[in-house]
């Protein structure tokens, strides 16, 4: 008979697997043997002395033939063909050959995982996309990863990793978060008309604009490689608007207006524009979690370049570190703004009197614990060059006192340039 927990061959007179020390019931024993007798009714037209003649007669060559046959039908050519047809991506024939055998039952589940994450590339739109991601999820909470090779166990992390991320995103809280410009404009033609508001209450608000127009155009950032268009003049008139209103002296009831406000704001956006914009940020999310699921699927992104979302046009760079999970944002050593210039390639700025390779030590320190390893530097007195090696990763680090710049690059060493 058969493990159940290891599929291997076991006596029915053990009571516990030589192989796994899974135990084996009594039931299944009753089980088996039912079994037994069912297949020995079937073929009890066909005698052990009917076989002996039937080989004997065949010769050697059809008799390798034949158990060549046997071993492809039974265990040992399962186990080939699940290997065959991941290796070629043939995911649904997999999990179809899977049907028929209850030996592989984490296996069968593993395979619709797989299966159903390859059936993203036929979706485009961003409702359909979530709605087949939450499909995927719910495969990968059936998976037993504990059984898993380690390769598969990665494989299916990563696929879990970018639809997670995915379904993180807030459309609506971006959205609101987005027509933040809109609102202050409105709030600024308030101003000036002289309408009456509580003083604390309206900084608080426009301090909570501040701080959620800085996390949408994080954001926005990631997903389309630049700010928005209004970013900076929407926090710089924010900041001034609460200058302005600490000036002010107000009632006994908290309240005060302006009698004069000089700051204007001409640029109100379109809120039919906005509508654009967070569609595009939809689409670009999906691209971003296409090309990651391509490749931990498939080991390169061709497959999800080729099947880009309706109405995205966004350049293939997956819009910084996305990709790659283990790489830190180098942004938070230099205490500037990254700007994206290529694929996977990012200037700092520093300023006079900030030490670009103290910066990058301390950034380098911090990769290493992460496991990647220094394998290249040198350093002149004006320009410098350092290459980290993680698994999957590799990130070019350079730098240049002279331009007062540093550049990060990240590269996907399993991607073919």
């Amino acid at each position: 008979m058969i493990c159940k927990n290891c599929g291997r061959e076991i006596s029915s007179q053990n009571s516990r697997c030589p192989h796994c020390n899974t135990v084996i019931t009594a039931q299944e024993v009753e089980q088996y043997r039912k079994e037994k007798a069912q297949n020995s009714e079937k073929n009890e037209g066909i005698t052990k002395r009917n076989i002996i003649i039937i080989l004997a007669g065949l010769g050697g060559l059809i008799l390798l033939g034949v158990v060549a046959a046997l071993i492809w039908s039974g265990s040992i050519g399962d186990a080939i063909r699940y290997n065959y047809y991941e290796k070629n991506y043939r995911y649904d024939e997999a999990k179809a050959l899977l049907e028929t055998s209850k030996r592989y039952d984490n296996d069968k589940k593993y395979y619709e995982f797989i299966d159903t994450a390859s059936e993203l590339f036929d979706e485009t739109e961003y409702d359909s996309y979530t709605g087949k991601c939450d499909t995927v999820i719910k495969a990968y909470d059936e998976i037993d990863l504990t059984v898993l090779t380690d390769v598969r166990k990665n494989k299916a992390d990563a696929v879990k990793a970018a639809v997670d991320k995915l379904l993180g995103y807030n459309f609506d809280d971006i959205k609101n978060k987005m027509r933040i410009a809109y609102d202050l404009h409105e709030e600024i033609n308030k101003y000036k008309l002289n309408y009456g508001f509580n003083v604390e209450n309206e900084k608080a608000k426009l301090a909570k604009w501040q701080e959620d127009y800085k996390s949408v155009n994080k954001i926005y950032a990631d997903l389309k490689g630049a700010d928005l268009k209004e970013y900076s003049s929407v926090l710089h008139i924010i900041t001034q608007t609460i200058r302005e209103i600490d000036r002010l002296t107000p009632d006994e009831n908290g309240m005060a207006f302006f009698e004069g406000f000089a700051i204007s704001y001409q640029n109100s956006p379109d809120l039919g524009k906005i509508d654009s914009e967070v569609k595009d940020l939809k689409n670009a999310v999906v691209y971003n979690c296409s090309k990651t699921v391509s490749i931990a699927l498939y080991g390169n992104g061709n497959r999800a370049t080729l099947q880009k979302p309706v109405n995205y046009e966004g350049k293939d760079s997956q819009k910084t570190y996305d990709l790659f999970k283990n790489v830190i944002d180098f942004n938070s050593y230099i205490k500037t703004s990254r700007s994206a210039d290529s694929d996977f390639e990012h200037f700092y700025r520093y300023v006079d009197g900030e030490d670009p390779v103290a910066s990058i030590e301390t950034y380098i320190s911090d990769m290493e614990k992460r496991g990647f390893v220094l394998t290249e530097h040198g350093n002149t007195t004006a320009r410098g060059l350092y290459v980290l090696q993680g698994e999957t990763e590799r990130v070019r680090i350079s730098y240049s006192t002279v331009d007062k710049t540093v550049t990060v690059r990240v590269e996907n060493t399993n991607v073919p340039k």
